[in-house]
């Protein structure tokens, strides 16, 4: 967050001020011994059309909170209010309407936060300038903040505080919420900037490291005035530096939004990248481009092409054994016998379970445990039977205890797919008697597990073998 001058707010203002057609306006309320009184307000710029009306999206006969889309007009009178002190009448949906009492509250700001900070901070996607508002009567009433926190609590949907409940129903984060701590009355005023990053990855071609990014903007922002940049920081301690070039290829998502992509290769070695953040820059004002999104990536997550995976694991024949992803999957799809076993023992011990393959006397082939759940696992390539699932079933249970209390039968097919179960089976893994972990769910299995070796390597590599 950084502070932003009056005299930039005011250049800034006709350009904002150019996408906004309506103010959503979110309060939460009290009743006090007279009239309805805000404890918290926020009130946020957007391009749609306003609605006029307010939903209540918790209603409670001491504790409210109320939420509506309004004009730009209407806010300025709502906003006066505040200000200075007085009431103003919100439409509801039913028909009726609310007065809500405002005492004076104190505004300060201007404020100006990335995207990056507004994702992170208020769950919002625009970076935004704002304002702050805390009530000048400072502390609401002991009496009111008690009527609050037992409306919340007892509420349909049970919240532990009234911090925690109007951060759910608002969607931002409870840190932004200074009754979190205290019973102070506040709000803010979001002015959203239409232009932020939308995602960042890598991506490889060959052996060349290509940076690559989508941002999201409003379809009226000018696509010559935004700009990316790119810095990375290197294992050996030096930093790269990608120049600031315009985002190409536009395409609509919706009537009002369109998606730009930014890309640059680099020279870098895909090994020696540590850490890139990226930066987008938006000339709204002339002469004062403005910062107004980040975004960061660790290391490159891919380094090593799967066909020289291929090659390292297969290229010498006098290995004791071989473990790796693609001996997994093609035992764990085609084998039969010992090598689908093998392949579902490597797999469940790659996805965390402490994992024992039996003897060929056991009436189940591996037992799979973990401290949230144990399995007891049986592998055929044979279309799976009732018979076979209830043989499991019992086996399973012989595992189970006080402390051992969830043992799970599952039944491994690579040969049928679940929809190629018959009624009885299908029954018995809706009614969770036995798993039937069916070709289709292995593959999904695998996907996952596969997927998540890459993110733990990464972070093994990075945090105990390289520095």
């Amino acid at each position: 967050m950084q502070n932003l001058s009056r005299e930039t707010l005011d250049k800034m203002h006709p350009h904002l001020f150019s996408f906004y057609n309506s103010v959503k306006l979110s309060l939460a309320i009290v009743r006090g011994e007279q009239a309805w009184q805000a404890l918290y307000l926020l009130a946020e710029y957007d391009y749609l059309l306003p609605d006029m009306a307010f939903k209540t999206l918790f209603n409670t006969p001491q504790f409210r909170m109320i939420s509506g889309s309004i004009s730009t007009a209407e806010w300025d009178s709502y906003s006066q209010v505040i200000s200075d002190g007085g009431s103003f009448s919100a439409p509801l949906e039913s028909g009726d309407r609310l007065t809500i009492v405002f005492s004076p509250w104190k505004q300060s700001g201007p404020y100006f936060e990335t995207g990056y900070e507004a994702r992170t901070g208020w769950n919002r996607t625009w970076p935004h300038i704002r304002f702050d508002f805390d009530a000048t009567s400072g502390l609401i009433e002991s009496s009111l903040w008690t009527l609050m926190a037992n409306a919340v609590i007892t509420y349909d949907v049970p919240y532990s505080s009234v911090s925690e409940a109007v951060s759910d129903i608002f969607r931002i984060k409870e840190d932004r919420l200074k009754f979190k701590t205290e019973q102070s009355i506040h709000g803010s005023v979001l002015l959203p900037i239409f232009a932020s990053f939308d995602s960042a990855r890598y991506d490889r071609s060959e052996q060349k490291l290509r940076l690559v990014v989508q941002v999201t903007h409003h379809s009226k922002v000018n696509q010559e005035k935004l700009y990316v940049s790119a810095r990375l920081e290197t294992r050996d301690q030096r930093t790269e530096r990608v120049p600031k070039t315009r985002p190409t290829r536009a395409a609509p998502t919706d009537e009002e939004l369109c998606r730009s992509e930014w890309g640059s290769y680099v020279e870098l070695s895909p090994a020696l990248v540590q850490r890139t953040s990226f930066h987008l820059v938006y000339d709204l004002v002339d002469d004062y481009p403005l910062l107004i999104d980040q975004a960061y990536l660790q290391s490159v997550p891919a380094l090593t092409a799967k066909s020289e995976i291929e090659k390292l694991m297969t290229e010498k024949s006098d290995r004791r054994r071989l473990d790796y992803w693609t001996k997994i999957e093609k035992w764990l799809l085609d084998g039969k016998g010992d090598e689908f076993e093998e392949a579902m023992f490597m797999l469940l011990s790659r996805a965390g379970f402490d994992v024992s393959w039996e003897s060929k006397n056991s009436p189940f082939d591996i037992l799979a445990a973990s401290p949230n759940g144990c399995l007891v696992v049986e592998c055929t390539s044979d279309p799976p039977s009732v018979a076979m699932a209830e043989e499991l079933k019992s086996s399973a249970q012989l595992y189970r205890s006080q402390m051992n209390p969830l043992v799970l039968p599952v039944l491994a097919t690579n040969q049928t797919s679940s929809r190629d179960l018959d009624l009885d089976t299908t029954r018995m893994h809706q009614y969770g008697e036995v798993y039937f972990l069916t070709r289709d769910r292995l593959k999904q299995l695998l996907d996952t597990a596969r997927y998540e070796s890459l993110a733990r390597t990464e972070k093994y590599l990075q945090r105990h073998f390289v520095w």
